[in-house]
């Protein structure tokens, strides 16, 4: 129907005969790519579909709007089934890595992350937020950098801080992150955020650096927070001790309260926040949209 409004009821048939006729040509060659091999099970009955289609254009003339609509359904079927391959794939390298370098004992946990992401995948915003904010803040026991890494500062991937088990807040709030956008959840919905953390020590207050990861449930709604230091996921107006500075995702930064973007891109500020992605890609952590190195 797009189609046919964009550019006609001729062209509209002309592009329908036109995606056939493509879509067969792909179809004989599917099998020969193992990417597309590997999910051959689940593409298989929409690749027939496409196989047994019309191939001219004169045998759509009396029902083009409905033949487009069958070949819309069945690309966007084997879009999902080149994506399940995908993911299929790039867990098995994350794997591989995990084994590899850190052995069994961290691929076991590995494992519990995958099957985590894969479990919460149909739930709700809200089961995910919870499930991966409990996941997290229970694998993983808080220690200062210095300590973990032997630097100042120091951006792990899930990889590096599910195997030490250990990790500082940003280590929290990035692996939240990527669990939670791996997991299906539109990266525009978070923001990992820096924030002014007002502390309370022997009757003494003062201002720590801090970061924790923002959910937005609508683009100016206010945001819930997951915070390796609290429990419960609320509301940010009820964490009075936390000022936000800048937040983040892959895509924007927004500054303070804000969530209107700045023109420039996150990783080319924070050449942490780009460091910490580009190790991801090689240890097999690939966000959807990206191809691991």
């Amino acid at each position: 129907q797009i189609i046919e409004v964009s550019v006609g009821r001729k062209n509209s048939v002309r592009m329908a005969s036109r995606l056939v006729v493509e879509g067969r040509e792909w179809a004989r060659n599917a099998r020969k790519v193992p990417l597309l091999n590997a999910r051959w099970a689940c593409a298989k009955p929409w690749i027939s579909m496409l196989t047994n289609a019309p191939a001219h254009a004169r045998r759509l003339k009396t029902s083009a709007p409905n033949s487009l609509r069958k070949l819309c359904a069945v690309l966007f079927a084997l879009t999902l089934c080149v994506t399940g391959a995908w993911a299929t794939l790039t867990f098995d390298v994350l794997r591989n890595t995990a084994l590899v370098q850190h052995g069994e004992t961290t691929l076991k946990l590995i494992d519990q992350w995958i099957a985590l992401i894969k479990r919460i995948q149909p739930l709700s915003d809200q089961e995910k937020l919870q499930f991966t904010n409990n996941f997290f803040n229970s694998a993983v026991q808080w220690v200062t950098d210095q300590d973990n890494w032997q630097q100042e500062d120091y951006w792990a991937t899930p990889l590096e801080t599910l195997s030490r088990r250990r990790g500082d807040c940003e280590d929290y709030s990035i692996s939240k992150y990527i669990t939670l956008v791996l997991a299906g959840m539109p990266e525009e919905k978070l923001r990992i955020t820096y924030v002014k953390a007002r502390i309370t020590e022997n009757g003494v207050a003062r201002n720590q650096a801090h970061m924790v990861l923002a959910y937005y449930p609508k683009p100016r709604s206010e945001p819930l927070i997951l915070d390796n230091i609290a429990r419960d996921i609320v509301r940010g107006s009820l964490r009075r001790d936390l000022t936000p500075v800048f937040g983040f995702n892959t895509g924007v930064i927004t500054v303070g309260h804000g969530t209107k973007p700045s023109n420039e891109k996150p990783t080319n500020r924070l050449s942490r926040w780009g460091d910490a992605l580009a190790k991801m890609k090689q240890e097999g952590i690939c966000l959807p949209g990206e191809a691991c190195s």
